[in-house]
């Protein structure tokens, strides 16, 4: 008799034992991750605005295209592998895709208040300036007419008047500035400026 309960007693930790086992596996595996794709309308506006004109400004690692009828459409803004784009209807944001995640955007949606204040930022570094505006009333030469547009277009994108270029066109063109340009008195760059008829298509400042 002393026999058979112990038996039990031993048969029944060893149950007891496995299920504490089992349990612990359980509770340590990792939860699933979910990726949110994003809108089936993306595609069908990004076709949109690629259609339209592009101004591409490089900031060291940072890239940024924007799509203009007037005021940005579109702007893209790409840094390793972050990816955001920016849609814009009647010069304020609509869409905003952070990466996968797609927000649609109405006065009362505060939500993504980063973002919005972000486009808002971005809305008025690519928006016409008043060089793209008047570029037809410049009457100075080639060489002078090309330095001013694209002084003028790294005031805008950088957000600083403080802008002086240091060095001679190294692109001897009227159509590209390649120049050391210095902003705010001590950040240095090296610029790579190009036009697309009498605005300004292309801007690169890499950091020296």
């Amino acid at each position: 008799m002393h026999k058979y309960i112990t038996k039990i007693a031993l048969c029944s930790s060893v149950l007891l034992l496995s299920a504490c086992s089992s349990f612990t596996t359980d509770s340590s595996q990792s939860p699933a991750t979910v990726a949110t794709s994003g809108n089936a309308d993306i595609q069908a506006l990004i076709k949109k605005a690629e259609a339209l004109p592009s101004f591409e400004y490089i900031h060291n690692n940072t890239q940024y295209i924007a799509y203009l009828n007037g005021q940005p459409e579109l702007i893209k803004v790409t840094n390793g592998t972050e990816n955001k784009l920016f849609f814009y209807k009647g010069s304020k944001v609509s869409v905003i895709q952070n990466n996968q995640e797609v927000y649609h955007i109405n006065g009362q949606n505060n939500q993504q208040q980063d973002l919005v204040v972000e486009a808002a930022k971005l809305q008025k570094m690519f928006g016409p300036n008043s060089a793209d505006k008047g570029a037809s009333n410049v009457k100075t030469g080639g060489d002078a007419k090309l330095n001013y547009l694209c002084i003028t277009k790294i005031q805008q994108v950088a957000q600083t008047k403080r802008v002086f270029r240091s060095s001679a066109n190294a692109a001897n063109s009227n159509s590209r500035l390649t120049a050391d340009v210095r902003l705010n008195g001590n950040q240095f760059y090296k610029m790579d400026c190009q036009l697309s008829g009498e605005r300004v298509a292309k801007l690169s400042l890499i950091k020296k």
